[in-house]
């Protein structure tokens, strides 16, 4: 894995860093260390450290199909892991190959897979991933943030042509009124003159669905190079095309070609198909090729560069996909978070060790505390009664002596008798006035009975007031129940005792 080269692009700016095409690999840090300079000097003076993107070229990277169960990126990682397979040549059995690994780069560990949306596909197809050699984006993107420069997003060419250059990435949000909508899939295509390949990349509403590259023969003439773009190469370029539409179920209807391919003169017996096009006659090989496509040709000298230039002037760089493997890769800031979190649990681990040891210590004290107490209480058994010691229930035993001792101090006290006779004479007075007859009454600890025969209700009640209005201490009237029996009141009347603690005694 190597580092070809950086290119930083703004507004108004475009520059380039390239390394030497013999530079050795296995110098790969100290590639990355250049860069970071070189990135740290174009920056330097400006108000912000931040890098709108940071695009990594899709050479080595590869988008294919898998079944929408097999795109999880750790079963991938585990696939390609495997290694190649070991077969006799004496067995006859057949080698089982694992489809999905035998088609991308055997990279364990140095690849991002990135799943693709498969919301742009139809329903029940494969799943599109791309796996693209991340580890110099990796290293890069920790020394850029050990200075304190941080990009705000980690992506690809591929995206970033869908957000540049795809027609319809805008029609869903501006128009709001209306209802439904199906925005048609466009299908770019980039001449790179630079690195003479054709990139492509199928796109939704700027959403990458799938994408692709075609190598393609270069020439160099007296200014910058150029690439001779063939029939072959278109054809290999639809062949790809029906294949992911078979897979994924859906085709582009827009097509945007970006570049200026160029023509060359070829000998006589060069066959038709080897002949270089014309953009015209790129055209219309396109158009023939995949028909009821609408076909966009910009000529783009430098479709890369124009690509980044319009990412870096529009506002469309916040809604370009991006490789989660990078954009979650942990920062300094992050380090820095897990440092402060590390002292922050040693120091809640020391506090609940220095807790820890004063409980220990706390509980040697009570223990000392518990023998000492058991000591002397064992003692005061022995003193009292030393058989104490040898019984299986000392408790028990010092319970029934307590209960013992208790009933033998406790004193018999008599209750106080009622004042019966003090009681009688003073209802008596009350009573004994004319047509007033005692039928019978009866006199206990708590209440005092009375029940007489009047002539009328009316002079019972007036006995009852009576009764209530007798100014002593030893009674309480509180009920009264007349009866009519024989043309007379019979009336029966309830009294407590006044002194309630004798009473209950």
């Amino acid at each position: 894995m190597m580092m070809r080269g950086l290119r930083m692009v703004g507004g108004h700016t475009d520059d380039a860093w390239d390394i030497a095409s013999n530079s050795d690999p296995e110098m790969l840090l100290s590639t990355i260390d250049d860069a970071t300079r070189w990135v740290q000097e174009r920056i330097e003076g400006k108000s912000s450290k931040a890098l709108d993107a940071l695009v990594l070229d899709p050479d080595g990277a590869v988008c294919t199909w898998v079944k929408p169960e097999d795109a999880d990126p750790t079963m991938l990682d585990a696939a390609i892991s495997e290694g190649p397979v070991e077969h006799d040549p004496d067995d006859l059995e057949p080698i089982a190959h694992n489809g999905v690994s035998e088609r991308l780069p055997r990279l364990p560990r140095e690849l991002d897979f990135e799943p693709l949306s498969s919301e742009q596909t139809s329903t029940g197809a494969r799943e599109a991933i791309i796996a693209v050699p991340d580890v110099p984006g990796r290293l890069l993107k920790d020394a850029l943030d050990k200075q304190g420069i941080r990009p705000g997003r980690f992506t690809t060419i591929w995206h970033a042509l869908c957000t540049a250059w795809d027609p319809g990435i805008g029609s869903a949000s501006d128009a709001q009124r209306i209802v439904s909508s199906d925005a048609p899939i466009c299908s770019i295509i980039a001449i790179d003159p630079i690195d003479a390949r054709m990139i492509w990349a199928w796109s939704r509403e700027g959403q990458l669905i799938c994408a692709g590259s075609v190598r393609l023969r270069r020439v160099f003439d007296e200014h910058e190079p150029r690439v001779l773009v063939r029939q072959t190469d278109i054809a290999r370029l639809c062949a790809d095309w029906l294949g992911w539409s078979s897979q994924l179920g859906i085709s582009p209807s827009r097509i945007v070609v970006l570049g200026e391919p160029t023509t060359h003169e070829v000998e006589e017996d060069t066959p038709m198909s080897e002949y270089p096009l014309d953009p015209g006659q790129l055209g219309t090989m396109l158009t023939q090729r995949w028909p009821n496509a609408t076909l966009d040709l910009m000529g783009e000298p430098d479709p890369i560069g124009a690509t980044l230039r319009k990412i870096a002037q529009q506002e469309r760089c916040a809604a370009m996909g991006s490789l989660s493997g990078l954009a979650d890769r942990p920062t300094r800031a992050h380090r820095s978070m897990f440092r402060w979190a590390g002292l922050a649990l040693t120091g809640a681990a020391c506090v609940v060790l220095l807790l820890g040891l004063q409980y220990m210590n706390r509980t040697n004290t009570i223990k000392q505390e518990t023998r000492s107490i058991e000591m002397q209480q064992t003692e005061m058994l022995r003193t009292y009664d030393p058989d104490l010691m040898l019984s299986p229930a000392p408790v028990w035993d010092l319970e029934s002596k307590r209960s013992e001792i208790t009933r033998s101090s406790t004193l018999i006290t008599v209750p106080k008798p009622k004042p019966v006779i003090k009681a009688l004479e003073t209802v008596s007075f009350v009573v004994g006035a004319p047509g007033i007859e005692i039928i019978n009454f009866s006199i206990n600890n708590r209440t005092f009975t009375l029940q007489l025969r009047v002539d009328e209700v009316a002079q019972a009640e007036q006995v009852f007031q009576s009764l209530k209005s007798i100014d002593d201490t030893l009674l309480e009237w509180y009920s009264m129940n007349p009866q009519l029996k024989a043309n007379r009141v019979e009336a029966t009347y309830l009294a407590r005792w006044a002194d309630t603690g004798e009473a209950g005694s």
